[in-house]
């Protein structure tokens, strides 16, 4: 589905789920697209009503270079207001979580989940806890963010050498998980979207989010209404569980839940309604 928004530029976006489920905003990762949203539970996915749409770059949503988490809080807030969206909660995945935590304010959201987001300004080692692709890229983001997109074009030729390079740093449990042939065929269609319009677009939309993940500090506002909770895998071998702690330390009434023998797309799979959406 695609909705134009007020600058003109193509919104792509996807709507899963039954009709009458709570309304759930999902911030895809980087790399990603709102495919990602066929990795979650089946529990999430029978009961609540998804609606993921691709950041510029990503799946069918036009370019756009000068692009952050606020703007793309305004995206969804035109598209909830599109689809007629009063209340919702927004599930914020690895790299999308900085534009979950903005979306969740301008969306007046009650529930907030992080699952595999990242930290980095709030950790003094954040390089030391992440795997080798991810912390090289933070530090290219962090120190040379100019030549940070040349770097991954060679990585974004097609869904298969970013689905090896991703693979690379995927524990145990991970390869495991996508093993599985519905989920291998999920997060391949899912990487298949990410560089969808090709290596030089794919190669900006990721630079340009990585640079926000390394430069946005990770915390909601003080009066924020909605509950906020980080889960994270103990086994995760892309954003070390480091992280998970330093955003629980920096919201102190958050839920904080460290799942045992799971890895970065196995916290997907393993979150359920009643963690969604907690007291509901």
């Amino acid at each position: 589905m695609q909705l134009t928004g007020p600058d003109g530029r193509t919104l792509s976006f996807s709507l899963t789920g039954p009709e009458e489920g709570f309304p759930v905003f999902y911030c895809h990762g980087i790399p990603g697209s709102r495919h990602e949203t066929a990795m979650l539970s089946p529990d999430l996915r029978q009961r609540c009503r998804l609606i993921a749409m691709d950041r510029p770059g990503y799946g069918e949503s036009s370019p756009c270079a000068g692009y952050g988490p606020e703007d793309h809080a305004e995206d969804l807030r035109c598209l909830a207001q599109h689809l007629g969206v009063t209340q919702c909660a927004v599930l914020g995945f690895s790299g999308g979580g900085v534009f979950a935590l903005a979306a969740a304010a301008a969306l007046g959201a009650r529930h907030l989940v992080l699952t595999g987001v990242p930290a980095v300004p709030l950790l003094a080692n954040a390089l030391e806890n992440a795997g080798a692709l991810t912390a090289g890229t933070w530090r290219q983001a962090l120190e040379a963010p100019e030549t940070l997109a040349e770097s991954l074009r060679p990585l974004l030729g097609d869904a298969q050498s970013l689905s090896q390079a991703m693979a690379g740093s995927f524990s145990a449990s991970d390869r495991a998980l996508l093993n599985r042939e519905d989920l291998q065929r999920a997060f391949e269609r899912n990487m298949a979207a990410a560089v969808a319009q090709s290596a030089g677009p794919a190669a900006s939309a990721m630079a340009r989010d990585m640079v926000s993940v390394v430069s946005t500090r990770p915390v909601a506002g003080e009066k924020s209404p909605f509950t906020v909770r980080i889960v994270h895998g103990r086994e995760d071998g892309l954003v070390y569980p480091a992280h998970a702690c330093a955003l629980a330390e920096a919201h102190p009434a958050c839920q904080l839940e460290l799942l045992p023998g799971c890895g970065h797309y196995g916290t997907l799979r393993a979150i359920e309604y009643h963690q969604l959406m907690p007291g509901d």
